[in-house]
């Protein structure tokens, strides 16, 4: 932490420079890399600013500050229910003023000079930092992955008592993940409504349905909202304009730009 937190006060003023601006995926960052020695071994640090994410943690913060300053003058609070926050804040309690709130500056300052849109990686291998950064990147999603498995997709325990049953398990949901990795991947790539999860995603779609009647050569489908469209048209899936259509959809499977449902 340490090292990290010597290593922004060395680069805060030299780093938001173009020289420095590296290009990771759909996102800009600014970077610098120091070799420091590690236990008499070579070690690598490397800082990184990203100032887009800088302003959004700066808004955020600065609108939690004002929030919980009103909390604690209203006496709806105190220091205790605010422990994440309470370092940025003076309370005193006088017998003829009362409560007087006061923010803490120097706590203040050190968090949005020093915290806010700024990480540091360590490795003691990659000299590259837009390489280090794509490497733990990738790390980072296999990780979410593995997380889905467990929770998302209930993998915690599988309930089964047969290594065959627990074969055919593991391997439904392994394609199951594949196609969620596919679905997450479209979706940051295409910047699909940010801020949405990859699960508020899916559940915009669960209302669409396709019913078919005995003895009709005809189908029905549930009318599709406008983001349930702009959702399916990041997937290159173009349903028809009509509500009706010849028997059933016959996608072609392809995952391509001429991917669509055909009637």
């Amino acid at each position: 932490m340490n090292r990290a937190c010597e290593a922004v006060e060395t680069h805060r003023n030299t780093i938001r420079n173009v020289r420095n601006l590296l290009t990771v995926g759909n996102d800009q960052v600014y970077a610098a890399t120091e070799s420091q020695k590690w236990n008499g071994h070579r070690f690598y640090l490397h800082i990184y600013f990203n100032s887009a994410e800088a302003e959004d943690t700066l808004r955020s913060f600065r609108m939690r500050l004002q929030h919980y300053r009103s909390e604690l003058e209203s006496g709806a609070a105190d220091l205790g229910a605010i422990s994440g926050y309470a370092r940025y804040f003076s309370v005193k309690e006088t017998p003829k003023r009362g409560r007087r709130v006061s923010y803490n500056d120097k706590a203040i300052e050190e968090f949005e000079q020093n915290r806010a849109g700024w990480f540091c990686l360590g490795t003691n291998d990659l000299k590259s930092a837009a390489e280090t950064l794509t490497v733990y990147r990738i790390r980072d999603r296999v990780e979410k992955a593995f997380d889905d498995l467990k929770n998302e997709m209930d993998m915690k325990r599988l309930r089964v008592h047969t290594d065959t049953r627990a074969s055919g398990r593991i391997f439904v949901q392994f394609i199951a993940l594949i196609l969620q990795t596919y679905f997450r991947s479209a979706l940051l790539e295409a910047k699909w409504m940010p801020g949405k999860t990859t699960r508020e995603a899916t559940k915009s779609l669960d209302s669409i349905r396709v019913i078919t009647l005995p003895g009709k050569r005809k189908a029905l489908y549930t009318a599709l909202t406008k983001t349930q469209r702009e959702l399916l048209a990041v997937f290159g899936i173009i349903f028809p304009p009509c509500r009706y259509s010849g028997s059933f959809f016959r996608p072609v499977y392809n995952f391509g730009p001429e991917f669509r449902l055909q009637s």
